[in-house]
């Protein structure tokens, strides 16, 4: 039973993401070896099967490749594992493969109990040729559980992007019956700039929306996602870029889960666009004292930094770039807190404590930079909905480290002649006082545009003066900060069924 097919750069030129390889032609996917030096190695991260994560969570059974092969080439199967010393490689065994005709093999691997496995073809006969290359089940024939997949999409004016993404899905899925995912998938897209044109189709779901950022986006993609029979809604930005092959990642991940992980929410890494081998995130955590990310910057072009990678540090959030959860969560936790942008995903992932988390290696998108994307305004959001995330989820903030980061930004923008966004911090503090009814009752539509226009009025407001009024008023934030964030935090918590049910959303969204 296949788990994992080898994938070939499609979308990312990368090569060394992929596999390394020496006098090798590679034609529509089929691999010939021009000469007995040729070689071909998938010890890679797109090609590199994580059985530690794949025996954790799934039922998977006994691990073998399935290749198609014409000729005669060596096999050669390896482990590759951390220990207290490093990364390890080792050749666990050599087979010869051999069919005069076109032949599909099946060769089951020995058993580990922790890393990876891959494999390398090496000392061919001229001529040969290999093919349909897989990882798969040696002893399972049959998924834990029958999948369908909804794609949940919020876009706003990246008309270019997200009819890319159509196309590409549609051509590779939706039109192509060999496709394992053939009348397994559906898309939901909220246009929330309502500026594509609708579509209902069997499988493809355009629908205008308010613009009310990613959480209404979101929200309004999921209830029209649970009008039908789809099991697992997968979360995706709108200008993402992926290896087709990630779907059907996901697809068996999730078909082959254990029943005690049945509720997990299956994350996918985020490359970077500009230098795709680089990693932004992969499960990330936050708490108090703000986000950590464990495993920003590993290059996933080194060996090293892959099988480092894929250890796994007690991760309690997937990021929304590309997130799979099941349809039970939102019927029975609800869905995004009303927040407009930022820190919708994070406050909906730890409100689910109780769900695993799980990322695993192969599985990833790429994304524009973070840091490319800020603003004022995206400040204020962030400050604002930290918060107020906090305040769900822990029932309390930590004021003084709030207080320093609140100060410490303000300083520094006023500094850096930024005296909008200096501003905006503190017009954040103060609106997260006024409370979850005040939140709740925005029509996030406008509150966004004033927002925008409050901020470019500010910026001609410079200078020393301005900094003492901005320091002032910190310290007279902080000190309602201080008086008032127990027992606003607390009306957070307990109104959170009130501004996250689906019934609230509908009557939001109409």
């Amino acid at each position: 039973m296949l788990l994992q097919s080898m994938i070939f750069p499609d979308i990312c030129k990368n090569q060394e993401l992929y596999f390394k390889y020496n006098n090798c032609k590679i034609d529509n996917k089929v691999v010939a070896f021009s000469s007995l030096d040729s070689m071909m190695d998938l010890s890679c991260y797109f090609n590199m099967f994580s059985y530690e994560k794949w025996s954790k969570y799934t039922n998977c059974g006994s691990i073998g490749m399935q290749i198609r092969v014409t000729g005669s080439v060596e096999l050669i199967v390896k482990h590759i594992y951390l220990d207290n010393l490093g990364v390890n490689v080792d050749e666990l065994n050599h087979h010869s493969l051999a069919a005069e005709n076109s032949t599909i093999l099946t060769i089951p691997f020995p058993k580990i109990d922790k890393g990876f496995y891959s494999v390398a073809f090496k000392y061919p006969q001229p001529d040969t040729t290999i093919e349909d290359i897989a990882y798969v089940s040696v002893d399972r024939d049959y998924y834990e559980r029958d999948i369908t997949l909804g794609l949940c999409i919020c876009t706003y004016h990246r008309e270019q992007e997200i009819l890319n993404n159509i196309t590409y899905i549609r051509k590779n899925i939706l039109e192509n019956p060999r496709s394992r995912l053939y009348e397994k998938i559906q898309l939901f897209i909220s246009d929330n700039a309502s500026s594509l044109k609708e579509e209902d189709s069997q499988y493809i779901h355009i629908f205008h929306n308010k613009n009310y950022g990613g959480s209404g986006g979101f929200s309004r993609a999921v209830i029209e996602a649970l009008k039908t029979d789809v099991t697992h809604m997968i979360l995706m930005d709108d200008d993402i870029s992926f290896e087709i092959e990630m779907i059907e990642r996901t697809y068996i991940f999730l078909a082959m889960l254990k029943d005690e992980y049945k509720n997990a929410f299956l994350g996918a890494a985020m490359l970077m666009n500009n230098n795709p081998t680089i990693q932004h995130a992969a499960g990330e955590t936050d708490d108090l004292n703000g986000i950590h990310f464990d495993k920003r910057y590993f290059d996933l072009s080194k060996l090293n930094m892959i099988v480092m990678n894929e250890k796994e540090t007690g991760s309690n959030y997937l990021g929304w770039w590309y997130c799979a959860i099941p349809r039970e969560t939102f019927e029975e936790k609800g869905l995004s807190y009303p927040m407009f942008v930022q820190y919708d995903d994070i406050e909906f992932s730890i409100r689910n404590s109780e769900c695993p988390k799980i990322t695993v290696s192969g599985l990833a998108v790429w994304h524009e930079d973070f840091e490319k994307k800020k603003s004022a305004v995206k400040t204020y959001y962030t400050i604002r909905n930290r918060l107020i995330s906090h305040s769900i989820c822990y029932g309390r903030i930590k004021t003084n480290r709030r207080f320093v980061e609140c100060l410490m930004k303000s300083i520094g923008r006023v500094r850096r002649g930024f005296y909008n966004e200096a501003v905006l911090v503190l017009k954040a503090v103060d609106d997260f006082l006024k409370g979850p009814e005040y939140i709740g009752s925005l029509d996030l539509t406008i509150f966004n545009k004033e927002l925008y226009e409050y901020a470019n009025s500010l910026n001609e407001k410079r200078g020393f003066l301005a900094g003492l009024v901005i320091l002032s008023r910190n310290i007279s934030t902080y000190v309602r900060l201080i008086l008032n964030a127990r027992k606003i935090s607390k009306e957070y918590q307990s109104s959170l069924h009130k501004y996250t049910n689906k019934r609230f959303w509908v009557e939001k969204l109409r």
